[in-house]
């Protein structure tokens, strides 16, 4: 088994339970504890994950924002689902904002298809996609360019988002939470997103089961100040009650 799909399993492990022993992902892959160790320092510097007295930990840390390459292998079946049932919503001739965010980039996919689309976005992912589409007039906002985000934020990005409208806001979010609301782990990207909401017609917010009942440092908007949030079908029904008693606006995929 080579390193990245044994890095692949470690996430997979991971995402299932939050917390994996050592021993058990080192027979899982076939290798000795050595080797599944320096996987797991590689993944510990994107800030995936923690190890702690031969015990693997999910890192969900509220000031914490997990690395896009790590997040683009994770629910992407559920991702894509989101990401289709969200471009149905889209009009020709739209003005769209398109946050950073993987389930965002694939929402940037379904969007070849739709006449006289003009989009804004600070999204290195989503610009990579849309740059192919001739359907599609691009606009690449400024900004101070984050690794982790593969994205740029920073007061120039607010400065610019101040002057603009949209028809649609497509957001993603770092934790959801019913009560809380929308959050992202950093202050300028929480500024940024607030900007666009209040600058929008319509928001809607994608983010997958996974990020239900989690916490971040910054919240850009409580339940009641987005127009439609869309997740998958893994999601309880106990969490569909929780957001309905909040009256947020709910589909599931």
């Amino acid at each position: 088994m080579d390193s990245n799909t044994r890095r692949k399993l470690i996430m997979e492990r991971l995402s299932a339970g939050d917390s994996v022993k050592v021993a058990e992902l080192a027979e899982a892959c076939g290798h000795s504890e050595m080797t599944i160790r320096r996987d797991l320092a590689r993944l510990e510097d994107t800030g995936y994950l923690k190890v702690h007295r031969g015990l693997v930990l999910l890192n969900n840390g509220s000031s914490m924002e997990v690395s896009s390459s790590i997040k683009a292998q994770r629910a992407t079946a559920q991702k894509k689902r989101i990401a289709r049932a969200a471009a149905e919503r889209v009009q020709p001739g739209s003005a769209l904002y398109l946050d950073c965010g993987t389930t965002v980039k694939e929402f940037a996919m379904e969007l070849g298809g739709i006449r006289n689309l003009t989009v804004y976005t600070s999204s290195l992912l989503a610009c990579n996609v849309l740059c192919n589409y001739k359907n599609i007039n691009l606009f690449i906002l400024p900004g101070h360019f984050s690794e982790i985000s593969m994205g740029a934020y920073d007061s120039s990005t607010l400065t610019m988002l101040q002057r603009l409208r949209f028809d649609m806001a497509v957001l993603g979010a770092e934790a959801v939470d019913p009560r809380a609301g929308f959050m992202v782990p950093e202050d300028d990207d929480c500024s940024c997103k607030r900007v666009v909401i209040a600058n929008s017609r319509e928001t809607l917010v994608l983010a997958d089961s996974s990020k239900l009942f989690m916490s971040s440092r910054c919240v850009y908007a409580l339940p009641g100040e987005i127009d439609l949030f869309i997740t998958d079908n893994r999601c309880t029904e106990e969490a569909k009650d929780a957001f309905s008693k909040e009256r947020v606006q709910m589909l599931t995929v």
